[in-house]
């Protein structure tokens, strides 16, 4: 014969059911929202440091013609002297 259901499942899926809705209310709509906070911070900071690294990349570059140039204003100058 098929038995009813013990009462104990109902009472166990019931507390798991508000458990769920509770955790979900009060831990993972919070957790996720600092989550994606998070996640929109790296980001942030991901686009400034390619930004930094090109601004750098591009002193660098000007440094280097700069210096070149002084290079050869000190060689043309030496020559003259000579």
């Amino acid at each position: 014969m098929i038995k009813a259901p013990d009462v104990t499942l109902i009472y166990v899926l019931f507390a798991f059911i508000v458990s769920y809705a509770i955790l979900k209310r009060f831990l993972f709509r919070p957790l996720s929202a600092i989550l994606d906070e998070r996640q929109a911070l790296e980001e942030s900071a991901a686009r400034v440091h390619a930004k930094s690294l090109e601004e750098m990349a591009r002193a660098v570059a000007e440094a280097e013609a700069a210096l070149a140039a002084a290079r050869r204003e000190g060689l043309r100058l030496r020559e003259e002297l000579r």
